[in-house]
């Protein structure tokens, strides 16, 4: 007897199979295909900033409603997800998720883990970008000499924290780097370098990107750069008068070049400057082979001023302000001493003016 039911079980479930009449949970071969998408409120935003996530679900070409997704991001530039919100469709197969504080790049999807009767899916990602802020407070000088220290400060957004910024001047159609420092924890900087450039040149603070984070460059701000130019090296008229002067010996050191005068009267020498110069700097004293009687030197610019050198064999430092000045004299009245066949020789060593483009000149006797 129980051999009987036996086979008529097994005849049974054979026919079962052979009719299809026997199933068991769904194969993913015969689930209904699912398509989800995502969408964003917004492409861009400000640090802190907020997006709404908005995501839906199909099965086939029609609405799914009712069933689990979750809305999952993921720091850009990075391979692992984080769920941010898991919630049932609504009729039109929808869900809305408002993300807040944003600090960096996040990409974004929709995901369903699928279901008895339907398969599981994802969309595609959306990406937000958050617009990092580099923001220059204070420069240290709206004017400055090339190769002189300068200086630009400011404050960051905070994802910006702890990363290098870098100070860089506009050369050409390119920025050159200058210096770097670190963003602290305050998010505030101050990076310094060495001025270059002539005339006005931008200057600017970039931070690099990492990841999730968009690298981005402060607003350039305009300086004035000017350059030394020399005046002991531009070409002589060969005439007597304040004329440059070779191998001249000053305070026990020889000199290639000076603008010296081997006259013992009134000499003088006019620089072109264009309105594009802002001072002059000099030495002055005598040649070692002068008598040690009289020298004295004069400067006209915006007024006349005379100086009068230190004992033979020391230089004295002069400067004058010549800013806005289209041009500006030198000059140097040497007295001989007692002994009427000897001179005094006055000179200006290391003569030089800065200016934003090389001063022209004429000369004088």
């Amino acid at each position: 007897m129980q051999s009987l039911v036996k086979t008529l079980l097994i005849s049974l479930l054979a026919a079962f199979l052979s009719v299809g009449l026997l199933v068991g949970p769904a194969s993913a071969a015969g689930k209904d295909t699912t398509s989800a998408t995502v969408t964003l409120s917004t492409a861009t935003v400000n640090p802190s900033g907020s997006v709404t996530v908005g995501g839906q679900l199909k099965k086939g070409s029609r609405a799914y409603k009712g069933v689990k997704v979750t809305v999952q991001k993921r720091i850009s530039g990075t391979s692992k997800w984080h769920n941010v919100r898991t919630a049932k469709t609504n009729s039109a197969g929808r869900v809305s998720v408002k993300v807040t504080g944003l600090q960096k790049n996040y990409d974004f999807r929709l995901t369903f883990a699928g279901s008895r009767t339907a398969k599981a899916s994802s969309s595609s990602r959306k990406t937000v970008k958050v617009k990092q802020q580099v923001t220059v407070a204070k420069v240290s000088a709206t004017t400055v000499n090339a190769g002189d220290n300068i200086t630009l400060s400011g404050t960051t957004s905070k994802a910006l924290v702890g990363q290098e910024a870098t100070l860089q001047a506009k050369s050409g159609k390119s920025w050159k780097n200058l210096g770097t420092a670190k963003v602290n924890s305050k998010r505030a900087f101050s990076v310094k370098g060495k001025a270059i450039g002539l005339d006005t040149t931008a200057y600017r603070v970039w931070i690099k990107g990492t990841a999730g984070v968009t690298g981005t460059a402060s607003a350039a701000r305009n300086v004035t750069v000017y350059a030394w130019y020399s005046l002991d090296y531009t070409p002589a008229e060969g005439y007597v008068g304040l004329t440059h002067q070779d191998y001249w010996r000053v305070a026990g050191k020889t000199y290639p070049r000076v603008i010296g005068s081997a006259d013992s009267g009134y000499t003088w020498r006019q620089i072109m400057l264009g309105k594009k110069c802002r001072t002059f700097k000099s030495k002055i004293g005598a040649m070692d082979m002068s008598n040690g009687g009289y020298q004295r030197f004069w400067i006209s610019a915006r007024s006349y001023k005379e100086y009068g050198a230190g004992p033979l064999g020391t230089l004295t430092g002069i400067s004058a302000d010549v800013t806005g000045e289209p041009v500006f004299l030198i000059g140097t009245i040497g007295v001989p001493s007692y002994n009427t066949w000897s001179r005094d020789y006055p000179v200006y060593v290391g003569a030089q003016v800065s200016c934003t483009e090389e001063p022209g000149y004429t000369w004088g006797s």
